[in-house]
C-alpha cells in the first residue's frame, strides 16, 4: 500500500483565464486538494465554467461543472489519492466560455496528476 504521495499541474494551454493551479496532499485521507486561479476579462459579459473530467484509461470522463464568478479568483476541490492498485488519478479541468448562440469553447485548461510513490 502507498502511503507517499505527489501532487503536479501542467501549465495551462492558453493563460488566457487561468493564472495559477495547483495541487496539494496534506492529508491522504483527506484527498487532495487542487485549486485554480482564474481571471476573467471578458467586456462582453459572457458566461465562463470550471468542467473537471477524470481521465480513465487515457480518456476524460466528465465528472461535473461549475459557473466561475467574475468577481471571485479562486476555485478549488479535493479529489482522491490512488488505491493500491493504481499508481497515478488523473484529472483534467476545463474552462470554457459560453455564449448565445455559439456552442461552448474551451479557452484553457490544465491536467492535475496525483501519483503515489
Amino acid at each position: 500500500m502507498f502511503t507517499d504521495y505527489s501532487g503536479s499541474v501542467s501549465d495551462p494551454t492558453t493563460g488566457t483565464v487561468i493564472t495559477n493551479a495547483t495541487v496539494e496532499v496534506d492529508d491522504p485521507m483527506e484527498g487532495a486538494l487542487w485549486t485554480v486561479e482564474y481571471e476573467i476579462n471578458d467586456s462582453r459579459n459572457r458566461t465562463y465554467e470550471i468542467e473537471h473530467y477524470m481521465v480513465i484509461n487515457g480518456t476524460p470522463e466528465y465528472r461535473w461543472a461549475t459557473t466561475l464568478d467574475p468577481d471571485e479568483n479562486t476555485v478549488s476541490e479535493r479529489i482522491g489519492v490512488p488505491s493500491s492498485e493504481q499508481e497515478a488519478e488523473r484529472h483534467q479541468l476545463r474552462i470554457v466560455r459560453n455564449e448565445t448562440g455559439a456552442d461552448p469553447t474551451v479557452v484553457d485548461s490544465v491536467n492535475v496528476t496525483v501519483r503515489a510513490e
